[in-house]
């Protein structure tokens, strides 16, 4: 098979080939046509050794390697909602439970009502009252109060028009500081990446330790690869704490979160979290509810984003041979993460080139179906 040119392919990458040809020729066709500037996977079947592998550059100059941090972007609230079961398995909190409870800024406003469920379901839609946009990068007391400043509840329930929103994360996350009197960052850790053995995992990470990974170039940064050539993006400080979008990971960290979730949905061993707990997480919270201005059809469990195929090809599938039940997550245009119950297929991809957003569906959409064929699973 012929290189794409200036591209460096691991051993790994190499042996991948073997396995999964016409998935890896279709990445390496995405150098080649500028779509990307690094790769890093990982893709098991049925608790079977997974397959590892990193091509390209997570960095100018710097190699993407298998334990290189990928920046996860939207595919972050799956483990943010894990924290949210948890908290509501240890009696902290229902899910049915009203915001205003937990934040006292917003029980004089209509988001104050607003379900901790409906939160990580995107079953909700807002307008803004003011013209500015908050900062939802600022630090979480501040994020909530500009969040309540800001908007008025439009709807909720998953009902008429709802919304793919971020600000409701945000505002989970500072319930899942007040109810475990730590911050976010250590929530995070204690309750979701440690337990797991996700120790490369960090929604924020100390200054010391971002500089650690710096040092031995495990940071990938995003490029914008819309133009003529990849350009590298500012990417948000690892340092931060962003509910929605802040988690950094490598693939085979994220595996091990969709390998033991997938595990307890199916009832086996798992101190994490419950049976019933993993069933609240991948049922179907919002069913066949139209975008507010696009239009689409998603369907979502709680973070996580369900196989929907059925409405629209491409704005959320995780390929066309998938179970109805595959659930998972994709970040904005960079990140593909999900596991299928029936086949027990678990592919996590970070391409770190962004391009446009229908461009990006295709790819992904394209990758899964042709893992499937390579895999024997079609």
């Amino acid at each position: 098979m012929a290189e794409a040119a200036g591209t460096d392919y691991s051993a790994e990458w190499i042996r991948a080939r073997e396995t999964l040809p016409t998935a890896l020729r279709w990445l390496e066709g995405g150098f080649e046509r500028g779509d990307h500037v690094g790769i890093q996977m990982s893709v098991e079947v049925r608790d079977g050794e997974p397959l590892v592998a990193s091509a390209g550059l997570a960095a100018p100059d710097v190699a993407m390697r298998d334990d290189t941090l990928g920046i996860l972007l939207c595919a972050s609230k799956p483990m943010l909602a894990a924290a949210l079961v948890r908290a509501m398995e240890q009696g902290l909190l229902a899910l049915t439970d009203p915001l205003g409870r937990f934040l006292p800024e917003l029980r004089e406003t209509s988001l104050g009502g607003i379900s901790l469920a409906d939160c990580v379901s995107h079953s909700i839609s807002g307008s803004r009252a003011t013209a500015a946009e908050p900062d939802l990068f600022a630090p979480l007391p501040l994020a909530v109060r500009l969040i309540a400043e800001t908007y008025v509840l439009a709807g909720a329930g998953g009902t008429g028009s709802v919304q793919y929103l971020s600000w409701p994360f945000t505002l989970t996350g500072r319930v899942l500081e007040n109810v475990f009197g730590r911050p976010l960052q250590d929530v995070m850790r204690q309750e979701v990446f440690l337990p797991l053995g996700m120790t490369d995992s960090w929604l924020g990470m100390p200054a010391t330790t971002a500089k650690q990974y710096e040092a031995e170039g495990r940071l990938a940064v995003l490029y914008d690869c819309t133009g003529a050539e990849p350009r590298p993006k500012v990417s948000p400080n690892p340092e931060w704490a962003i509910p929605s979008a802040g988690v950094r990971a490598p693939s085979t960290d994220i595996a091990k979160f969709y390998r033991e979730l997938l595990a307890a949905r199916e009832g086996r061993s798992n101190d994490w979290i419950s049976q019933s707990g993993a069933w609240a997480m991948t049922a179907r919270h919002r069913v066949g509810v139209p975008e507010a201005g696009s239009g689409a059809m998603i369907d979502f469990g709680l973070g996580v984003e369900l196989e929907s195929r059925h409405y629209d090809k491409f704005w959320m599938s995780y390929g066309p041979h998938c179970a109805i039940s595959t659930f998972g997550h994709k970040g904005e245009s960079c990140f593909l993460s999900f596991c299928d119950p029936r086949t027990k297929a678990l592919v996590v991809v970070f391409v770190n080139g962004q391009i446009e957003g229908m461009a990006h569906g295709q790819r992904m959409f394209r990758l899964a179906e042709k893992i499937y064929e390579d895999l024997g699973l079609a």
